[in-house]
């Protein structure tokens, strides 16, 4: 045999294992100033929605304002001209009432409606006010107009023929 050894025979033996591991951390920093620039341009895009909605609630908001103070102001010539003493009126029934009839349209003919009920609520608090204010509030010119031919004294049904004799 030779003494020269084999390499699997070798008496020392290496074993070279490489593992190679790296981590890259980066961190940046938005400056304020440019982060703010970023905010008021958002802003910006936004405003003009925001403004003419914001703008719109205003003017809803005072509509109602001035259908209700035309409602209590016709309410209160009402009663002085009926020569009737008004009684205050609980906020349970006339916080609603003011609610829903400030809905109406400034020009409405409702708005005499809401004044003869406010009216007749301040003198007679015994009455169904909240029920005459729902049945009110979801009525609108035509209705209330029909219902006021209904309960004239005048109002005569004509019956309209359901099958006519005609061919």
């Amino acid at each position: 045999m030779s003494d020269e050894a084999t390499p699997s025979q070798s008496p020392v033996r290496i074993d070279v294992g490489a593992k190679a591991e790296a981590k890259f951390e980066v961190k940046t920093e938005i400056p304020p100033e440019s982060s703010g620039r970023l905010v008021d341009a958002l802003a910006d895009i936004i405003r003009p929605f925001s403004e003419k909605r914001g703008l719109r609630a205003d003017l809803i908001r005072l509509q109602r304002e001035e259908v209700a103070i035309a409602i209590a102001l016709k309410a209160v010539e009402r009663l002085r001209i009926t020569g009737s003493t008004p009684h205050s009126i609980p906020n349970k029934i006339l916080v609603p009432m003011l609610e829903k009839a400030s809905l109406e349209e400034p020009n409405s003919e409702l708005i005499d409606r809401w004044a003869n009920l406010l009216a007749s609520t301040a003198c007679s608090p015994h009455i169904k006010a909240v029920t005459f204010a729902d049945v009110l509030s979801q009525i609108g010119g035509d209705e209330a107009q029909l219902l006021d031919r209904i309960a004239s004294p005048r109002w005569q049904v004509v019956p309209e023929p359901i099958l006519s004799s005609q061919p």
